[in-house]
């Protein structure tokens, strides 16, 4: 059975497993391979999203500016200096409101966009500065559109500031406005071709921009079903991921508990082995080296040397005897001689001078002859 207390006991097997989890899983669960294939699919959404709208929007209205308004006015191509210069005066006037419309789309989009950034409205300030003359009023109106109301909506707010160009460019011609819609018309069968669409050249402008919204509508509801089935894929993926970090989990601790039990008994069972085989060789030696004494002194002393060495032990144990018989008859002695008293001693040491002097005057002798 499964120790529950396993991890508590064994911290490098909790280590171990906590390890594989932070190198393998995300804090949700999934497996750090579909966590980044979801993050790149949702950055490629985000800037598919961004070039469908300047396709769609922004490069019509900029492309504006560069019309041929003196061919729709003046089929004549202007023969006259005084209708030269009016057509001059015109191209100014709508590239004016072209500009300003273009600066207030650009700046809403900008707030748009960074309203979510930490920085704000300095974020965007930032990201224009030092582009062009356009930008600065770009910059103005980033200031004059974050500055509004809040409880005004952003893009009634914009679209009052707005209305004054859009007055301004309501008179124009209708060949102008055919030209706008035409102009329209091709950039969005060029889009519609641009992402697979089979739109005709010929195609007429109205069925056309409806293709278009009608194909757009169904990528993104496609998008939309592909976010939800990836969803659904990455749910599964995490109930299998789990499942297979559990199982995972549960190979180490029996594992591991497989290897405390070969430790614990397996090694028991080869120690007592081993104790068991080394006391039977010890024995062993020790037995083969009493052979090898007795089988020397078997080798060395034979009956004759036994007879020789019986011999030599009595005649030493008879010596022995004849010593302490002596030895007790100078000991008897000895006492008498002490029991005389401090004489004794007098004449012990006046003798032992004598000796000595006894001895000078032989060694002088032997030095003289």
């Amino acid at each position: 059975m499964q120790d529950p207390d396993i991890l508590q006991r064994h911290p490098r097997l909790n280590r171990l497993i906590t390890d594989l989890n932070a190198r393998f899983l995300t804090p949700t669960g999934s497996s750090l391979q579909t966590d980044q294939d979801l993050y790149q699919a949702r950055y490629h959404l985000k800037h598919k999203k961004e070039y469908l709208e300047t396709k769609a929007i922004f490069e019509p209205i900029e492309r504006l500016r560069f019309l041929p308004l003196d061919n729709h006015h003046h089929p004549a191509h202007a023969k006259h200096t005084l209708e030269a210069s009016r057509t001059a005066d015109l191209q100014k006037q709508v590239s004016h409101h072209i500009d300003r419309i273009l600066s207030i789309l650009d700046a809403r989009r900008l707030i748009v966009t960074e309203a979510s950034a930490p920085l704000g409205l300095a974020s965007a300030r930032a990201s224009m500065t030092g582009s062009s003359s356009t930008d600065t009023s770009t910059v103005s109106m980033i200031e004059l559109l974050a500055g509004h109301d809040p409880n005004k909506d952003l893009d009634g707010f914009t679209l009052e500031h707005l209305q004054p160009h859009l007055d301004a460019l309501e008179g124009f011609s209708q060949p102008m406005y055919r030209t706008i819609e035409e102009t329209i018309s091709a950039r969005a069968i060029d889009v519609a071709i641009l992402h697979g669409n089979t739109l005709h050249p010929n195609t007429p402008p109205a069925a056309a921009l409806e293709r278009v919204l009608e194909e757009t509508q169904k990528k993104v509801a496609a998008l939309d079903r592909i976010q939800d089935d990836a969803n659904l894929h990455d749910l599964a993926i995490q109930q299998e991921v789990r499942l297979l970090f559990d199982t995972l989990q549960k190979t180490i601790l029996v594992l591991w508990e497989i290897v405390l039990e070969f430790k614990i008994r397996h090694q028991f069972e080869q120690n007592t082995t081993f104790q068991e085989y080394f006391s039977s060789l010890s024995e062993s030696i020790i037995l083969k080296l009493e052979i090898l004494r007795v089988t020397l002194h078997d080798s060395v002393y034979d009956q004759e040397a036994v007879q020789k060495l019986s011999a030599l032990r009595d005649t030493l144990e008879s010596k022995e005897r004849q010593l302490q018989v002596q030895t007790t008859q100078n000991a008897t002695l000895l006492k008498q001689y002490q029991s005389a008293g401090p004489e004794f001693n007098m004449i012990v040491d006046a003798y032992a001078d004598l000796m000595q002097r006894i001895d000078i005057v032989e060694d002088d002798i032997r030095r003289l002859e």
